[in-house]
């Protein structure tokens, strides 16, 4: 039998170390779910979970044909809306667009302010004191804010969570870009004197 060449050996063993690594990690957790007790039983394992996400996603599905459903009765030129509590997946699906449409606002914000720290010496002099106080603050440390400022908010408005949730990505954004500018600075300074 010919021996494997390294080439292969390493895209099998690729293949198979990862699977064992997994089935090793499922077999752990079946034995540990077992002896883990809680308050409301014993911590579910990869199967209880397996059928519980089966679970959400039945009722994802069960709530989206009744919606159909119920589109599809409605008279002609009726405005009715369909009306369930959400889901598991409507609920992941809002948390993303939220966190994503934060990211965008803080981006928006963060990377021009970024920028004139880069090209004016005087703007990065004003800012940098206050750059250098909130740069340090974890970016879950912003999250109390996050919640409490609605109680102080009108919470009528379905964008608070947007305009607030960019705080915590807006601070560490803003400095990034300074060494790469200042860098492509000096490059264009060398190139010139070149």
């Amino acid at each position: 039998m010919k021996k494997l060449s390294v080439k292969a050996r390493h895209s099998i063993l690729s293949i198979v170390l990862p699977i064992i690594a997994i089935l090793a990690f499922l077999g752990v957790w079946q034995g540990a779910s077992q002896q883990i007790q809680t308050n409301i039983g014993n911590l579910p394992g990869p199967v209880e979970v397996l059928n519980a996400f089966k679970g959400l996603m039945s009722e994802f599905s069960n709530q989206r044909e009744a919606a159909k459903t119920f589109y599809a009765n409605l008279p002609e030129g009726s405005t009715a809306i369909f009306s369930a509590p959400p889901t598991f997946i409507d609920q992941i699906l809002t948390s993303l667009k939220t966190v994503l449409t934060a990211c965008l606002i803080s981006s928006m914000i963060a990377i021009p302010v970024g920028l004139l720290c880069g090209l004016s010496p005087n703007f990065y002099r004003a800012l940098n004191p206050l750059i250098q106080i909130f740069k340090p603050i974890s970016p879950l440390a912003w999250l109390p804010i996050v919640y409490w400022w609605p109680l102080y908010m009108s919470t009528q408005s379905k964008g608070y969570q947007n305009h607030l949730s960019f705080l915590p990505s807006l601070l560490p954004c803003a400095p990034s870009g300074l060494p790469s500018l200042t860098l492509w600075w000096a490059w264009g300074k060398l190139a010139k004197i070149l």
